[in-house]
């Protein structure tokens, strides 16, 4: 699901607590990740469901609370419950929900209440955490999954067993921006040449037509070179273009996916949401989406 990636200060003295700021957030279901600029990560909200915080306890937290000691992180991204977070050094950590082997960590612990480093590898730059599994990128433009795989989601024509630590999906070195949507077990990508593609889970449309049960390798979904960001939700995704239009696709039913006739059930093409020119942020939420 999408990283919500704010800039913001934190209101809190509506907590009783200081104001803080932080440089990079990302929420999960019911809980939330942030890294000040300081590169210390703080933690708040659910732990019980399976120590996503990375405490080392299940136990809920109020307020932001220091989660590490170390001051060296520098990306934090929140899946349903659990948590990965990236260091400065490109060293990948997780914490939280293993029922399927979405942390990577080739185990099949249940859960990891401690931020546990993934392998050895030295050179992640994103990641991002759906239900139950994972996708990332490396700084040489690989595309990487991990974890459930009963819909394709690893993109290498296998299904359905699960993958207990990461594995190249293909052999492409221009991958750019990632995403996963939810319960629909999709993921999508822009490469570097601005093409989007996906694959994985199409029960709303993100991947093709109706008559798509699945997409098993990546797959070119649009003929345009002019895709710069999306953000997926629980079923529906949108994207914007880099003359700042506005796209959307997938489920619609309460108006999501930014359509005209919402009542629709999805839409298995991206189309413009508005006629602006001038959108520059977007981000989705469970059948919510936002903009700026």
């Amino acid at each position: 699901m999408k990283k919500q990636l704010l800039v913001l200060g934190f209101l809190g003295y509506a907590l009783g607590i200081n104001a803080q700021c932080f440089s990079d957030i990302s929420s999960g279901n019911y809980f939330n990740f942030g890294i000040k600029p300081n590169g210390t990560l703080w933690g708040w909200g659910s732990n019980m469901a399976a120590g996503q915080l990375g405490d080392g306890t299940q136990t809920d937290k109020w307020t932001p609370t220091q989660i590490t000691a170390t001051a060296d992180w520098q990306k934090v991204i929140c899946g349903p419950y659990d948590t990965f977070a990236i260091k400065t050094n490109g060293t990948m950590w997780c914490t939280g929900d293993n029922s399927t082997g979405q942390l990577g960590i080739g185990s099949t612990v249940s859960y990891l209440n401690t931020f546990t480093q993934m392998g050895t590898d030295t050179n992640w730059t994103q990641v991002s955490a759906s239900n139950g599994f994972t996708i990332a990128l490396k700084s040489n433009g690989t595309l990487w999954g991990w974890g459930q795989n009963d819909s394709y989601q690893m993109g290498n024509g296998t299904c359905c067993s699960n993958r207990l630590s990461p594995g190249q999906i293909g052999t492409d070195t221009d991958w750019s921006i990632i995403e996963t949507a939810g319960i629909v077990r999709t993921a999508l990508a822009i490469k570097s040449n601005g093409t989007l593609w996906g694959w994985g889970g199409n029960s709303t449309g993100l991947v093709g037509p109706s008559n798509v049960g699945s997409r098993q390798y990546p797959t070119q979904l649009r003929p345009e070179t002019d895709w710069a960001t999306i953000s997926a939700g629980t079923g529906h995704a949108l994207a914007l273009k880099t003359n700042g239009t506005l796209w959307g696709w997938g489920a619609g039913g309460q108006g999501q996916a930014g359509d005209t006739f919402p009542a629709a059930y999805f839409r298995d093409t991206p189309v413009q949401v508005g006629t602006n020119t001038n959108w520059v942020y977007i981000g989705t939420g469970y059948s919510t989406s936002y903009g700026i």
